[in-house]
């Protein structure tokens, strides 16, 4: 019997029917694997791409906030309207400060005349003083101008001050004098004169904030950010295209095809002559 080659076709048989991918040339030939076999790898080497690079760089540009021009002219600290403005103007700065309308010393009574700044009362002393050596205590007599308390004897002496020659203030004090009429007069100092502490005593003033300093010029402001908030100034930025050529244009003497014209012109003769001998 000849049984190998019968079990050599089996065999052949079972590998075609299998399903397993085996590929058989001819009887007796080596056995191919098929690729998907030896290569299912699933390639593990996939790389998510970590090698992506996500330009971490983001350059904000940071050369555009200098590239450029400062222009115009910064408003004076003077003429802001508000401390808002004036803290964020550059070289200004708020300050307290008094403004108003003073009130004439002709209008003031006694005793605010007396605290307003360029007011004085004025007025005369009248009556007739009384003498030293009638004044039996030495209390009495030690407040009479121009008398004086005698302690060994017990009495006052001296010759008191006429009402004549007495201020304002004095009058009031010497017994038997009294003030005639009395009126503030004087030139009251302006608000704008007078300083944050005194202000509140000035009538007719009040305590103001005032913007005061000098503005830096616009020229002087390096940066983008800081013009732009300078009021007054406006940035202008440099033209960075200014210096590239337009890509659009092309020298004289070319075409689109960028060869000169005069090598289109020695190909279109050489092509003229062609033809004229072919025919």
């Amino acid at each position: 019997m000849r049984t190998i080659p019968v079990l050599i076709l089996l065999m052949a048989a079972v590998g075609c029917d299998s399903g397993d991918g085996l590929e058989s040339a001819d009887a007796g030939d080596d056995v191919i694997w098929p690729d998907s076999a030896t290569d299912s790898d699933v390639d593990t080497d996939a790389d998510s791409d970590s090698d992506m690079d996500i330009d971490t760089d983001t350059d904000t540009d940071t050369d555009a906030d200098t590239n450029g021009t400062c222009t115009g002219e910064a408003a004076a600290c003077i003429t802001l309207p508000d401390s808002a403005s004036c803290t964020n103007q550059i070289g200004c700065s708020t300050v307290q400060g008094c403004s108003g309308t003073v009130t004439p010393c002709s209008t003031l009574g006694e005793l605010q005349c007396q605290s307003q700044l360029g007011c004085s009362l004025s007025g005369t002393c009248s009556g007739q003083p009384q003498s030293c050596g009638s004044i039996m205590g030495a209390v009495q007599c030690s407040r009479q101008i121009g008398c004086t308390w005698l302690n060994y004897d017990q009495r006052c002496s001296g010759s008191a001050r006429s009402c004549s020659l007495l201020s304002i203030s004095d009058c009031s004090l010497q017994q038997g004098c009294y003030l005639g009429t009395v009126r503030c007069s004087g030139i009251a100092r302006a608000c704008e004169l007078v300083s944050s502490t005194q202000c509140t005593l000035q009538s007719g003033c009040s305590i103001t904030e005032e913007c005061a300093g000098s503005s830096m010029s616009c020229d002087s402001i390096p940066d983008r950010q800081r013009c732009t908030q300078q009021l007054g100034c406006e940035w202008i930025p440099d033209d960075l295209d200014a210096s590239t050529p337009d890509s659009g244009s092309s020298d004289s003497g070319s075409t689109d095809s960028g060869m000169p014209d005069s090598a289109l012109d020695d190909g279109s003769a050489q092509h003229d002559a062609s033809a004229d001998s072919a025919a």
